[in-house]
Formats: C-alpha cells, sequence, structure tokens
C-alpha cells in the first residue's frame, strides 16, 4: 500500500493522506473512463452542483452507510 497520493481537492476534507492501492485491472473495468465537466459545460450547458470538495465529502460520508447495508 502506497500512501501520499491525494486528488485536487481532498486536502480540504480529510486532514490525513487516504492509503492507496495498486492493482492489476480486473476483468470489467472500464478503461479510460475521465470526464471533464469543461467539455459538458461547452457541449450541454451544464455545469456541477457541488464543488469538488462536496462530493468528496458526500463520498465519504456514504462508506460507513454502504458497509452496514453490505454486511449481511
Amino acid at each position: 500500500m502506497r500512501e501520499g497520493r491525494r486528488p485536487p481537492g481532498q486536502q480540504d476534507v480529510v486532514s490525513t493522506p487516504l492509503e492507496t492501492v495498486d492493482a492489476e485491472p480486473r476483468p470489467g473495468d472500464v478503461a479510460g473512463g475521465y470526464t471533464r465537466s469543461d467539455r459538458a459545460a461547452e457541449l450541454l450547458g451544464w455545469t456541477p452542483k457541488p464543488s469538488l470538495e462536496d462530493g468528496i465529502r458526500s463520498a465519504l460520508d456514504w462508506i460507513p452507510v454502504r458497509d452496514g447495508l453490505l454486511k449481511d
């Protein structure tokens, strides 16, 4: 496991670096599944409502809920 890679915005939400694990691709993984919000704004007139920091907070808040649902 490697520590210290912090996505932009994460340092404003989480005070310690998140642990990351590099692994080989798995069957069903999507290669190159990236998006650019500036491109969506240009083509569709869409802009994101939550900030990046709010999105990270929401994802981190979801983890214990998800774990509770998957327990059984």
